[in-house]
């Protein structure tokens, strides 16, 4: 897994994705995005859901995936 993400895929933690759709503070979402490094990666992978809680990791119901790539796809995965 890390051997793949590092080099061509990031693979987005499920509590990353949710701090960067419920955080309003766009200087905290600027410096997280910026370290992220996502515009070194071909494909971007976002686990998505219905949460509304950033303090609980496991929260949330219905599932979807992201999947990104710059300047050629984006789909949604839904389960």
């Amino acid at each position: 897994k890390d051997e793949i993400q590092s080099k061509k895929i990031f693979i987005m933690e499920p509590t990353t994705a949710i701090f960067i759709a419920l955080d309003d503070c766009i200087e905290d979402l600027h410096c997280m995005l910026e370290n992220l490094n996502l515009n070194e990666k071909e494909i971007i992978l976002i686990p998505i859901n219905d949460s509304t809680q950033t303090n609980q990791i496991k929260s949330g119901l219905h599932w979807t995936l992201l999947v990104y790539s710059h300047n050629k796809f984006s789909m949604f995965l839904d389960s």
